[in-house]
């Protein structure tokens, strides 16, 4: 888990299904919370799909990297940036791009500026 605010009991319920290892029910509910506009929790969607993946599953990394780059299209959220990233970086649910690494990396300083 990536964010340390509190967006109450609805939040709580998911982290704590994702502490137990139950991922899919953790999923439901931070789509529901991503519904209510809860920009962190589509972050947290591709955390465990990454997590789900064992870096072996190229249809959860593709929704991981789905997930990532909404989160930055919709919010610019620096999170995403460094996810998708990885992604790349790894070659995990996307192609092995070093120049789309380097704009993931980029982009979080340049709007920092």
């Amino acid at each position: 888990m990536y964010c340390d605010e509190k967006h109450g009991p609805e939040w709580d319920k998911a982290t704590a299904l994702v502490a137990d290892g139950k991922h899919h029910e953790a999923l439901d509910v931070f789509q529901r919370l991503y519904d209510d506009d809860v920009q962190e929790a589509l972050v947290e969607m591709g955390l465990i799909y990454e997590e789900v993946s064992e870096y072996t599953d190229s249809v959860y990394l593709q929704k991981a990297a789905e997930c990532y780059r909404k989160v930055i299209e919709q919010y610019q959220d620096v999170h995403g940036y460094i996810g998708l990233g990885k992604l790349y970086y790894l070659g995990a649910g996307v192609e092995k791009t070093i120049s789309k690494l380097l704009i993931c990396l980029k982009m979080p300083v340049i709007r920092a500026a």
